[in-house]
């Protein structure tokens, strides 16, 4: 038997003339067209005045912003940089790297031919494997992507949160394809140093994680993510690790993490680790989370960020060590 509510939802008006739905539902639309023109017109006048009196400009690109901010949530960004933000597969032609997710450039070179690019891995994760499974990343670290992250991490924008966390939610879907990942995990955020959360005001991945997870609960049910942030803590003050070299940045991690997990919940269970950025080549950060992580008990570590710094935009940078504050 057809569901009557079904009918309505579908567009046909309640009450319509019996025999001739085609007619009554073009009548219906017609009326509601109507309705709608006032407060759609109203919409724009006011708009038009707010942006002609008091202009706002996009935070990312600087171009004027042409609706108006109705409350301090909006997001300051124009659509055409979030329209923008690029997955990796669209920004980087080389193969990347299996584990770490490294651009190989000319490395995958080498191995072009009858062998497949799927499966290689970088220098760094041949020589030294890391204790991570996998490290997803959804966008490089450049352009929009960057801007927008530097907005929420160092201006406060908080408002850019949500739609940055349904990008880092994507790449956190491409798990899926891994073997050995169960959609079961306890999901933990990079931590921030106390002082340094407490200048900030807030930590960006732990919010970002916040997010990620609130998106993916409604699109993943059967998945079972536990955010468990305070599991981590970083218990030592790091210099940046922009101007170190790679060997100074596993030294300057090393102490910084310790695990507090009074009630075993690492035991063989699956860590997600979230960050804001994996900074190039060595990841030392993810590395050193996992690390700690894996010491605690736990069976298997994957790393999702929101941004993948390639090692080969280091040149192209000029903020300095803000970058990896």
């Amino acid at each position: 038997m057809k569901d009557n509510a079904l009918d309505v939802s579908a567009g046909a008006p309640p009450g319509g003339p019996p025999g001739n739905l085609l007619g009554g539902t073009m009548e219906w639309r017609a009326v509601a067209r109507v309705l709608r023109s006032p407060a759609r017109a109203a919409c724009s006048v006011f708009d038009d005045l707010v942006t002609t009196f008091f202009p706002a400009d996009c935070r990312a690109c600087g171009a004027s912003l042409l609706r108006a901010e109705f409350s301090p949530h909006d997001i300051p960004i124009c659509d055409l940089c979030l329209s923008q933000l690029r997955a990796q597969s669209q920004s980087i032609a080389s193969a990347l790297c299996r584990i770490c997710g490294e651009a190989l450039g000319m490395e995958s070179d080498r191995f072009l031919g009858n062998s497949p690019t799927e499966g290689l891995l970088c220098t760094p994760c041949r020589m030294a494997p890391p204790a991570f499974d996998r490290a997803v990343a959804y966008g490089v670290y450049k352009n929009e992507l960057r801007e927008m992250l530097h907005l929420l991490k160092y201006d406060g924008v908080r408002s850019l949160a949500k739609p940055l966390a349904a990008k880092l939610a994507q790449a956190i879907l491409m798990l899926e394809r891994e073997e050995g990942w169960t959609g079961r995990a306890n999901v933990i955020s990079v931590p921030l140093f106390a002082a340094s959360r407490s200048q900030r005001g807030f930590n960006q991945a732990e919010t970002l994680a916040d997010e990620a997870m609130s998106l993916l609960r409604k699109h993943r049910p059967s998945w079972n993510l536990k955010t468990r942030h305070s599991l981590l803590r970083r218990v030592k003050a790091t210099e940046s690790q922009f101007n170190l070299s790679d060997k100074g940045r596993r030294r300057n991690l090393v102490g910084a993490f310790k695990v507090f997990d009074e009630t075993n919940a690492l035991a063989g269970a699956d860590v997600l680790l979230i960050d804001d950025i994996y900074i190039y080549t060595t990841g030392a950060t993810s590395r050193a989370c996992s690390q700690v992580l894996r010491r605690a008990g736990a069976r298997h570590v994957w790393v999702a960020t929101l941004a993948r710094a390639q090692k080969e935009q280091v040149a192209l940078w000029d903020s300095g060590a803000r970058d990896f504050g």
